[in-house]
Order: structure tokens, then sequence, then C-alpha cells
């Protein structure tokens, strides 16, 4: 094996053209016909909370469908909703020092975006961004 030559430089990935992300499913696969109900697929995280606490909040679930590049949390800004995503995903976003920004996370039908809310803070220190369009269920 050689050393690695100091004067080598680092390689770069290239900047990838703006496009609208594949498909992963078809609209209402997963969801079913609305209005909603309560017993659907247990994969989905809010799906899967303890059949008590789904009949509580359920009623305050609302399905809302988000296009690409739909901002749902800004950071230092109030969080005003929780998103359950059923299809497409989320987009988790930190600024860095220097301006640039970078994905630190991605959400989907396993996750939620909100957080912190959890945590017991009305703020994110991150952007939450509509990356693949698809339904969430939104509780305000």
């Amino acid at each position: 094996m050689s050393p690695i030559s100091p004067a080598a430089t680092p390689r770069r990935g290239r900047l990838r053209e703006a496009s609208t992300p594949a498909a992963t499913c078809r609209p209402g696969a997963i969801l079913g016909p609305f209005p909603l109900q309560p017993s659907a697929a247990p994969q989905h995280s809010a799906r899967s909370l303890p059949a008590e606490d789904l009949a509580r909040l359920w009623p305050q679930l609302e399905p809302v469908e988000y296009e690409q590049r739909h901002l749902l949390q800004a950071p230092g800004e109030p969080i005003e909703a929780v998103h359950f995503p059923e299809t497409g995903w989320v987009s988790m976003v930190t600024q860095l020092a220097d301006g640039r920004s970078a994905e630190v996370g991605l959400i989907g039908s396993e996750g939620m975006v909100g957080l912190p809310l959890l945590l017991g803070s009305d703020r994110s220190t991150t952007e939450g961004m509509v990356q693949a369009p698809g339904t969430m269920l939104r509780l305000n």
C-alpha cells in the first residue's frame, strides 16, 4: 500500500440537479379511503400507539397532503404541529457555522416531525422540509 499523498485534493461530490423524487407508493395505498380508520396498518408511528392512546388522539389527527419543499418547522420558530408521515418523507436540515446546510435526518412512516415537543421544548434547531410529497397525519 502506498501512503496517501498530502498534496491530494479531497474529493467532493457533484451537485445534484433539482428533480421530483420517484413515487414511493400509490396514493391511498397505505391510508385507504378517507375518513381514516384507527385500525389501519400498525407499522406507522401514530398507528402503532397503544389502542387507548390512539383512541384519544384519533379525533385530533388530520390527514394532510404536502408537496415537495413544504416547510413543516423552521429553526428557532415555535413548532405549530406534530406530523406523522404516512407516505413520503421529511428531511431534517441544519445550518452549519459557515452558512452551508446539511441534512442530518430523514423521517418517514416510522417517525414523527416535532420531536422537541416531547422533550419539553416548543422550538427546534433543525428545519423540517418535505423531501418526497405524501400524506401526513397532523396533530396541532
